[in-house]
């Protein structure tokens, strides 16, 4: 009988052991199968963190130039679920992103990464394939009427040929684009007495990007004034930061090399006298581009750009541009985009015309009396000229590292 009891008290012990082993491995089993969920999960997750980097890189590429150019390392933290590392590096007309996600681990030590490596090209947008084009809008002409020719061609005056009867108005082409991404029909309102020579676009849905100003400069002055019979020369190409501009009575800031300036706050021509002589004269065969961080009152002989292709002469107005105004006896052969402005040209007087010889895009644009607004057919689909900011920027190569 004892010998029974024994040997059952030791099968009990050997089923005990055995249910234990069994009972170990199984835990042990679901022990490891959850931080492999877990791994994988994080893992996933990581990846998901990793590639919001890259869309962030690539939305700061094509919205905040400025920003995304800057070289330091960025980063994403979404709490309870991890965080994001990633720089961008511009090499040519290539951005290339590299993104690290970080997902940290419960069930498991440490945190789990997944790095990815992207190259974004980029594509330069053509800013100016509309004559008048405003954001919001609206856009009035008031006894005023705008066609277009084109600058390759000769001037403008000598393919002025075409008469409307209807208005009067001598005009060269029909080939003048005026916009809004607005879908109000009386955000374009012309009176009676004014013309489109050309098509009106409605809700263009035109993605107006933002101008990044200059990063680094060649040269630096706190400000330019230029007054009575004085003449300030810019000689030496390159890049220049202003602190503002002034320029009247008889006075002229002569451009004679191809520049970018910067001016952090407002520039002023013929401010107090609308039919001054005082002017910005950008000489033949060179070109100036102005980033315009205030605002701007061009009045009397204003900006003479004597190479007569409006390219020569872009005027960028920043975020903080609210106001451009081009007020003077003279015509403007140039081009102006400045997304967040009101654009207002007229003449210096209510009984003088108002001439222009290029493109505007702005927020809202105000013309005439009596303005003569000329589209140069030569700017639509042109980028030629168009500064590095304004491109567009597209995943085109996509690698886990």
């Amino acid at each position: 009988m004892k010998k029974n009891e024994g040997f059952v008290v030791v099968l009990s012990l050997v089923v005990a052991t055995v249910l234990a082993l069994l009972l170990s491995v199984f835990w042990g089993s679901i022990v490891s199968e959850r931080r492999n969920v877990e791994r994988s999960y994080r893992s996933l997750q990581a990846l998901n963190l990793a590639e919001a980097g890259v869309e962030k890189a690539v939305w700061e590429l094509n919205n905040d130039f400025s920003s995304a150019i800057a070289g330091d390392d960025k980063k994403i933290t979404i709490e309870g679920v991890g965080e994001c590392m990633y720089t961008t590096t511009i090499s040519g007309d290539e951005a290339i992103i590299q993104a690290s996600g970080y997902s940290p681990g419960i069930a498991i030590p440490g945190h789990v990464t997944r790095k990815v490596e992207v190259i974004a090209d980029s594509h330069k947008l053509s800013l100016f394939d509309y004559l008048l084009f405003a954001d919001s809008g609206p856009i009035v002409l008031n006894d005023s009427y705008v066609d277009s020719y084109n600058s390759t061609l000769g001037s403008y005056e000598d393919q002025a040929v075409n008469k409307d009867e209807a208005s009067g108005y001598t005009y060269a082409n029909s080939g003048a684009l005026v916009g809004t991404n607005s879908a109000d029909p009386n955000s374009i309102q012309l009176d009676d007495s004014s013309m489109i020579f050309g098509e009106v676009v409605l809700s263009a849905n035109a993605e107006l990007v933002q101008p990044a100003t200059p990063a680094s400069f060649d040269y630096s002055y706190d400000g330019i004034s230029v007054s009575g019979n004085n003449v300030f020369r810019i000689d030496n190409p390159g890049t220049y930061w202003v602190g503002s501009i002034s320029v009247s009575g008889n006075g002229v800031l002569e451009i004679n090399a191809p520049v970018t300036i910067y001016v952090a706050g407002d520039v002023r021509v013929n401010d107090l006298d609308i039919t001054g002589n005082g002017e910005i004269r950008i000489a033949t065969g060179c070109t100036a581009e102005f980033y315009v961080e205030g605002n701007m009152k061009v009045a009397g002989n204003g900006m003479v750009n004597q190479n007569e292709d409006p390219s020569a002469l872009r005027i960028y107005g920043t975020q903080n541009t609210s106001n451009i105004m081009i007020q003077g006896n003279a015509a403007f052969c140039g081009v102006v985009y400045a997304p967040w402005a009101h654009v207002q040209i007229k003449g210096a007087k209510d009984e003088e015309s108002a001439v222009l010889y290029g493109a505007v895009v702005a927020n809202s644009i105000d013309i005439g009396p009596h303005g003569k607004i000329h589209y140069d057919e030569a700017l639509q689909n042109n980028s030629d000229f168009s500064p590095s900011w304004a491109s567009r920027y597209e995943v085109t190569y996509w690698e886990e590292k």
